[in-house]
């Protein structure tokens, strides 16, 4: 992605994109929180869990490219959804 491109490229020597960067992947980061939240006791551990997915991302992205296979990406989301715990009770 854009933000994954300039942030490893880009943002080390220039303030503004290191911030814009910050900005995005944090913005992406609530954005998985507030969708598993409910699956967690607390916030704290449910923004845990979107922090992992956004690094395992970005962890299987480069390895992807290495292996010039898409594998790794089936592989990541079975760990991921291995590790979303079930909706709490009264959850939906």
């Amino acid at each position: 992605c854009v933000a994954s491109n300039l942030g490893s490229e880009m943002s080390s020597g220039n303030r503004p994109i290191a911030d814009a960067v910050t900005a995005v992947v944090k913005g992406w980061v609530e954005a998985i929180t507030d969708g598993v939240a409910s699956r967690f006791e607390t916030r704290d551990a449910a923004f845990a869990y979107a922090s992992t997915v956004m690094a395992a991302l970005s962890g299987v992205r480069t390895m992807a490219r290495a292996q010039r296979s898409t594998a790794m990406f089936g592989a990541i989301a079975e760990v991921l959804i291995a590790g979303l715990p079930a909706p709490q009770v009264g959850q939906a």
